[in-house]
């Protein structure tokens, strides 16, 4: 099969490209989900071991000078046993939408939602009536954001608000990672710009596949140049769709470098406040170690996360390309059939 050098009148293969990508990402967030929930458990402790790490993450507040800067955990009443929970479906539900004891976690949440400059300035000049549906929205996604750490799923930061909200009986270890991510934000120029980039790791990859799959080249063949527009603005913006798709798999991971770092600076950070604290006391050595094993596995699953990405772009372009090729000889081949019978009947 002759390679393709041309572009073809009409882009066809983008849907089962489109489909492929999905069914590759949703294979690989699974395998991540289920790296997250191997460190769920890996976290789980007893009361004693509970008590210990409260104290310790209260140390560690005040010996990094994060609580100065107003950083503070806030439990979620979460559910102490997912297992139990799925057997009786009620009463999970209830308890998830049960937020009695966790207005402070609501309102941080909440605030977090409300943070970003952009709403501060639509609710100074909205109307009043318009302020308290947003507000109302902004409950909404709190109520909704919450319900993860009331399964006991995660444990964030919030950079806007500083905040940490922490399940109360699940992911207690988890706690000095996200005092790291406290120490990006508060402590680090250029950790807490990483931050900020986190985004790049979803925005990129859909546009890097979404611009892969409408490109009508084929990957890694260089596009001749009678195809190219004579229009300046057009071939520089052609010329970077092509390299687009040549290196979409390399764009793709590198979209996720800031978050991976980040990530990492952050297990870090919390692990060397934490270990500074431990010294020779056997006991909290073993905690120690806890929170190594937890932090080391929830890092996979970002790993995971981002391979499983550029897994999904490299699936769609390679199914697009291949039905591209298809319909490209399909018609190359329909053309010389009706060619060879004109000449035929000629």
């Amino acid at each position: 099969m002759e390679p393709v050098n041309s572009t073809q009148p009409k882009n066809t293969g983008y849907i089962k490209g489109a489909l492929g990508a999905v069914g590759a990402w949703g294979a690989g967030q699974v395998i991540a989900s289920g790296a997250g929930l191997a460190a769920r458990s890996a976290a789980k402790v007893d009361p004693q071991t509970k008590a210990t790490l409260t104290q310790l993450s209260q140390d560690v507040l005040e010996k990094t000078g994060l609580a100065k800067k107003g950083v503070e955990i806030i439990t979620v009443k979460d559910i102490p046993s997912l297992r139990e929970a799925f057997k009786n479906p009620k009463e999970m539900l209830n308890r998830i939408s049960d937020f009695s004891q966790d207005e402070k976690a609501l309102k941080a949440y909440k605030e977090e939602f409300l943070s970003s400059g952009f709403l501060k300035k639509l609710m100074g000049k909205s109307s009043e009536e318009f302020n308290r549906a947003l507000d109302m929205e902004a409950n909404n996604e709190a109520i909704k954001g919450l319900a993860q750490f009331k399964m006991g799923l995660n444990a964030c930061f919030l950079p806007n608000t500083n905040k940490i909200l922490l399940p109360e009986n699940n992911l207690r270890p988890s706690v000095f990672h996200e005092m790291g991510h406290a120490m990006n934000a508060n402590f680090g120029t250029v950790t807490k710009q990483l931050q900020k980039m986190r985004g790049l790791s979803t925005i990129v990859p859909a546009a890097v596949i979404a611009t892969s799959l409408l490109n009508k080249k084929k990957q890694g063949v260089k596009r001749q140049e009678s195809e190219m527009p004579t229009n300046p603005i057009k071939k520089a913006f052609v010329k970077t769709a092509d390299f687009v798709k040549d290196h979409a798999g390399l764009l793709t991971g590198l979209a996720f470098v800031p978050m991976l770092v980040e990530e990492g600076c952050a297990t870090l950070k919390g692990q060397k406040a934490l270990k500074s604290l431990v010294k020779d006391n056997v006991d909290l050595k073993n905690v120690l170690k806890q929170v190594k094993k937890t932090n080391a596995i929830a890092y996979a699953s970002y790993v995971l996360a981002a391979v499983s990405t550029v897994a999904a772009c490299k699936v769609a372009i390679n199914l697009k390309d291949r039905a591209q090729d298809k319909a490209y000889f399909k018609a190359k081949t329909a053309a010389e059939i009706h060619n060879g019978l004109q000449g035929h009947q000629g």
